[in-house]
């Protein structure tokens, strides 16, 4: 720029401020001087259309969830107002903008960052207005709450911790254990299985229903979820046993208890005050796990080596401190003892010895009588402890039994020998050798053979009988001598009447009638088979005493 120019411009600019100066005086004394014109009227603009915006947002929300914001822009008379620009303001920030569509309504998200911690947030949608249109806005609250986690025992376990981060919760009646996380984030989700021994139940881990394997996880926490956890549960139960007419058994007469259940390994136990059972299992089915009884089966039930039940009739779902009452094949055994020939009670040590080799031993009442109690089923043997013939006797046991034991005593050995011993002195003394050899012969010409070999057995008793009636006779006789000289004396030497005395005829009469059979040869026959017979009849009938003392009767 020149030296020239400059001052043309300072003195352009004195001129202009000259001019604004002199401006009002010169329009008053032209207003003056000159004659009043009317002045023309200034145009108003119209007024602007009221406007208004109806709000709609969630009075509260988990942390980490995702919120619309929806708003209906329209005027104070109620019509929309389409295509206007429309803010979202969060706390005072803008956040979103966006226009409504021909309704007049609009949808904005909150920006999930302002939603990751637990708080208040003031919501606010405003529209500015245009040339026609005047500004409105609406504002609310937004609660955002910590999220909620919450862990569900499947069956249902109340009093068991469960640890969630930094918190600790216990599940209520329901099995339900509930934390609220005001932030999101990892967290380290551990179960405690322990529970009070006075709760009588007990908890092991199974799975997770999402298909987690391992007690502990990790999880991310974006917003409410639930988790369900799978866990066996067992309660403390007691066993029972009664017999089939309900009188209790003696437990420490049971050696072990095996059940069976739908669910697993079959379980024995030993002790059944305290018994631990598992009540409720989970299961996966297609809406999610649920709880399913574990029903227990009774497999056997030892006592004294035997199995007592039947396999799988008997059935129970366990309860907490429930009592299982366990029927047992158990019968009562009784047994009276007596001796074989004369019935009479005999009064002896009986032992009983049990399937599995053990015994027991119990003396006889006064009348024969003992009692063993109630006894599972199975083979016994009884044992007495006396003189005579006493055979083991089995007895087996699967109904109640009340049996009579018939013992071949010695005073039973001692008659029937007696019997035997009597029969042969009486073929002996009557038939005498003669009615022998008689008979041997007479059967060697009828069967031959057997008839000969019967015939030297008679040649050789022939003999024996023989000496006997050698010796027996003179007996005899003198006995029957000495018994007369006796009797006379007793009488009187005059009275004469020994002779006529009943008891006098009658051996008299026995005499002749042997001597009489023995002249005729078929007498003599007739009186060896009588005596054989009589002495078969004998056998016989001893023979049958022994039968009829077979041990059980």
């Amino acid at each position: 720029m020149s030296s020239i120019g400059v001052p043309a411009m300072r003195f352009g600019v004195a001129a202009s401020l000259l001019g604004r100066a002199l401006a009002p005086l010169l329009l008053g004394l032209a207003i003056g001087v000159a004659p009043v014109a009317a002045a023309e009227p200034t145009p108003t603009p119209p007024p602007l259309i009221g406007t208004r915006v109806a709000l709609t947002v969630p009075d509260e929300v988990a942390v980490g969830s995702s919120v619309d914001v929806s708003a209906r822009l329209m005027t104070l008379g109620g019509n929309a107002i389409g295509t206007a620009r429309v803010t979202l303001q969060v706390n005072g920030v803008e956040v979103r903008a966006s226009r409504t569509d021909t309704d007049g309504a609009v949808t904005m998200s909150v920006p999930s960052t302002l939603l990751s911690t637990a708080g208040s947030l003031v919501i606010r949608v405003a529209y500015s207005g245009d040339a026609t249109r005047g500004p409105s806005a609406a504002t609310a609250t937004l609660v955002v709450r910590p999220a909620t986690i919450q862990v569900t025992t499947v069956p249902a376990v109340a009093g068991m911790a469960i640890h969630l981060g930094d918190q600790t919760v216990v599940t209520d009646a329901r099995g339900i254990a509930t934390f609220e996380v005001g932030a999101l984030g990892t967290l380290r989700l551990a179960p405690t299985f322990e529970l009070p021994a006075a709760a009588g139940r007990r908890v092991s881990f199974v799975r997770w229903e999402d298909d987690v394997y391992d007690a502990e996880r990790t999880i991310d926490v974006s917003g409410d979820e639930q988790f369900v956890l799978g866990v066996r549960l067992a309660v403390r139960t007691s066993l029972r046993f009664v017999d089939p007419d309900g009188a209790p058994v003696d437990p420490g007469l049971v050696q072990t208890v095996v059940m069976e259940t739908g669910s697993g390994p079959g379980r024995t136990v030993t002790t059944f005050d305290e018994v631990w059972l598992d009540s409720a299992v989970p299961v996966k089915r297609t809406f999610g796990l649920v709880a399913v009884p574990n029903l227990h089966r009774v497999k056997e039930v030892l006592i004294a080596g035997t199995n007592t039940v039947n396999r799988g009739q008997q059935i129970w779902e366990p309860t907490l401190d429930g009592t299982w009452t366990i029927q047992v094949l158990l019968f009562r055994l009784d047994a009276r003892i007596e001796d074989a020939l004369l019935g009479s009670p005999i009064s002896t040590d009986v032992t009983l010895e049990y399937p599995d080799g053990t015994s027991r031993t119990l003396a006889t009442d006064e009348a024969g009588r003992v009692s063993f109690g109630s006894l599972p089923r199975g083979d016994y043997r009884l044992l007495m402890r006396t003189g005579g013939l006493v055979p083991p006797s089995p007895i087996a046991m699967s109904k109640p039994q009340d049996v009579t034991i018939r013992i071949i005593s010695t005073v039973d050995l001692a008659i029937g020998g007696g019997l035997l011993v009597a029969t042969m002195m009486t073929l002996l003394v009557l038939g005498r050798r003669h009615q022998i050899v008689a008979l041997g012969h007479s059967g060697r010409r009828s069967t031959g053979a057997l008839g000969a070999r019967l015939g030297t057995l008679a040649t050789r008793l022939g003999l024996v009988a023989s000496q006997a009636s050698g010796r027996v006779d003179p007996w005899l006789r003198g006995r029957l001598r000495r018994w007369t000289r006796a009797t006379v004396r007793r009488r009187g030497a005059g009275s004469g009447r020994l002779l006529g005395s009943p008891l006098s005829a009658t051996i008299m009469k026995s005499d002749r009638a042997f001597r009489n059979a023995v002249r005729d040869p078929r007498r003599r026959m007739l009186l060896a088979a009588t005596c054989l017979v009589v002495m078969a009849l004998a056998v016989l009938a001893t023979a049958a005493v022994l039968v009829s003392a077979s041990p059980l009767s």
